[in-house]
């Protein structure tokens, strides 16, 4: 009897570890970082080539034929170390690298001034607000009225060099390390390669402009686009192809199966067709699953009756204010510039409210994109 009981209470006490939880559930990052067992073996590769960049490398001039304003820019970076943080360092040793290749023309400066590969640059990255970035963590440089020297060109040629591969550097995310907001977030970011970054833009035409490739480094998905136009919309801007939002007007309620002319209003503030066979005015079941997904997102009971909530949630009412928004849009786009360019053909959508984001988490993002850290 008594080894029985022993036997039972060691049963007991075998199955309670078995089902305990795991230190790691107990917090978001409560406790030591534990190996993922199923987690591939990191394999350092070097950082890919930029799109466009040149397979073979520029021809080399002969040391008494090298441009003067490239002689005067080896010079400036061969006297001056590098500074900041490690990604700053790794875009001075890509643009050290780049100069002792390149021996020809310089990119963004002449004996004139600015290039106009050079002002298009710089006009796209004032504009990188406008892509949930900030502008002024950007250097640009100017230059005197009247003809400049050739070390004053050189020093802008450096400066704007450094800007364009910090901007392509945080356009596809690497303004910060995702593990370093939590080690849940285990993404790597693309980052191009420097010395190749600035290979492509140097061969960019009147075709295909650098204003245009500097833009092209942005995330592709369509739901990046979808957070910039509702961050745009918070900042009170439109995008040139933003639709007009369509009002719902107040009414009654109005159920599946009825007619109503508000429905034809609600079709267009949805994007749900009717079908080939009917009407415009009838509340079919298509329509209704939009509207019960709109009620779910604004978390009212999922009806699918048009009522008064409703058509609140619809026009926009009883929501955060759009500022108040912003922030939470600004750092869902930067956890899309951590994903990769093609998501494959079957992944899943996992649906967590702020994007499993806690308020102090998405908060301490912010800040850190805020204040432009690298």
């Amino acid at each position: 009897m008594i080894n029985r009981r022993k036997l039972a209470i060691a049963l007991v006490i075998m199955v309670l570890s078995g089902l305990a939880v795991p230190a790691w559930c107990q917090g978001l990052d409560a406790g030591p970082a534990t190996p993922d067992p199923l987690a591939p073996v990191e394999v350092n590769k070097p950082a890919p080539a930029a799109p466009g960049a040149p397979v073979t490398p520029m021809a080399t001039k002969p040391a008494d034929d090298v441009h003067p304003i490239v002689a005067r820019v080896r010079e400036r970076l061969a006297a001056t170390p590098a500074r900041g943080s490690e990604a700053d360092k790794e875009d001075y040793a890509g643009l050290v690298a780049f100069y002792a290749e390149n021996s020809g023309q310089p990119i963004w400066t002449s004996k004139d001034g600015f290039t106009p590969r050079a002002t298009q640059a710089m006009a796209e990255i004032r504009r990188a607000d406008d892509w949930g970035l900030k502008a002024s963590a950007f250097d640009l440089p100017t230059l005197p009225d009247g003809q400049a020297t050739d070390e004053v060109l050189a020093d802008a040629e450096i400066k704007l060099g450094l800007a364009a591969l910090k901007y392509g550097r945080y356009a596809r995310g690497g303004r910060l390390d995702p593990p370093s907001v939590s080690r849940m977030f285990d993404q790597k970011p693309v980052i191009y390669d420097p010395k190749s970054l600035l290979q492509a833009l140097a061969i960019t035409d009147e075709a295909d402009t650098a204003d245009a490739y500097l833009r092209n480094l942005h995330p592709k998905h369509p739901q990046f686009a979808r957070l910039r136009q509702a961050m745009l919309a918070a900042r009170g801007a439109t995008a040139d192809d933003s639709p007009s939002v369509v009002k719902i007007p107040a009414g009654p309620a109005i159920k599946p199966g009825q007619e109503h002319p508000h429905i034809a209003l609600l079709r267009q503030r949805l994007a749900i067709p009717a079908a080939a066979d009917g009407s415009e005015t009838l509340y079919d079941e298509a329509l209704a699953t939009a509207v019960k997904a709109v009620q779910v997102q604004n978390g009212l009971d999922q009806t699918g009756v048009l009522n008064t909530a409703t058509r609140s949630a619809l026009n926009g009412a009883d929501r955060p204010s759009p500022g108040g928004n912003l922030q939470r849009i600004i750092v869902n786009m930067e956890r899309w510039r951590w994903m990769p360019d093609d998501l494959g053909e079957i992944y899943v959508w996992d649906s967590v409210p702020f994007g499993g984001l806690s308020f102090a988490q998405t908060l301490s993002v912010f800040m850190l994109l805020k204040d432009g850290t690298s």
